[in-house]
């Protein structure tokens, strides 16, 4: 709804939501990449968790049978998950207000697929 159209409502409050909406919008769109982060790193935690499991990325998001998870709330549809050789790339389109939102896991010193029982500095 755009609040300054709004028939009917009081011209204070139509005032109030005028003044108001870019901010709404703001938070809403916090919200939304927070949440779309959140599920990232949560399928990225099943995903190396699969691997670990049977020695093999899944081919498909599907394979984790992780149910709404596996949508992307920018989007409503899938995240793009994206099998390589030995790696893969998991991420969000975004929408017109975010570009493509990932999480980019590099390897460290403490690699736990290469993890040697020694305890990391």
């Amino acid at each position: 709804i755009d609040p300054a159209s709004a028939v009917g409502l009081d011209p204070t409050v139509r005032s109030l939501l005028v003044a108001s909406t870019p901010v709404l919008s703001q938070l809403l769109v916090g919200e939304l990449k927070r949440r779309t982060q959140t599920r990232l790193l949560i399928l990225h935690a099943m995903i190396q968790s699969h691997r670990w499991e049977t020695g093999q990325l899944p081919a498909t998001l599907d394979d984790l049978e992780a149910g709404a998870l596996v949508d992307d709330p920018l989007t409503g549809s899938k995240f793009s998950y994206i099998v390589g050789r030995d790696d893969y790339q998991l991420y969000s389109q975004g929408n017109g207000e975010l570009g493509r939102i990932d999480l980019v896991w590099r390897k460290g010193k403490s690699d736990p697929t290469t993890f040697d029982g020694a305890i990391p500095p």
